[in-house]
């Protein structure tokens, strides 16, 4: 039975503003970035015309790191995602970014 996923999520960064015990990434060593809207954007195209309706942005990254972070949630409202969703560590969540 092939079934397909009902979400997909992507590293819109991979930097962090902590260093949780609980956390692998401060025993990274990988070059720190975000990912570039034009390829997330298809990225995002792409699932989306497999059927994927939902897209979380987040992963190994703090989400309010990414400079990108507002085109990358507007793209997906624009290609039609019906469900955007994120975690943070809250440090960042301040009423301003969390409006944005």
């Amino acid at each position: 039975m092939d079934t397909m996923p009902n979400d997909i999520l992507v590293e819109v960064t991979n930097r962090c503003n902590h260093a949780c015990i609980f956390c692998a990434h401060r025993k990274m060593h990988i070059k720190q970035g975000e990912i570039a809207p034009e390829l997330l954007k298809r990225i995002l195209q792409e699932a989306y015309a497999m059927g994927i309706r939902r897209v979380g942005v987040y992963t190994t990254g703090e989400m309010f790191l990414c400079k990108e972070i507002e085109t990358h949630i507007r793209n997906a409202k624009e290609i039609g995602f019906s469900y955007i969703y994120s975690d943070t560590n809250g440090a960042l969540a301040t009423k301003e970014n969390m409006k944005r």
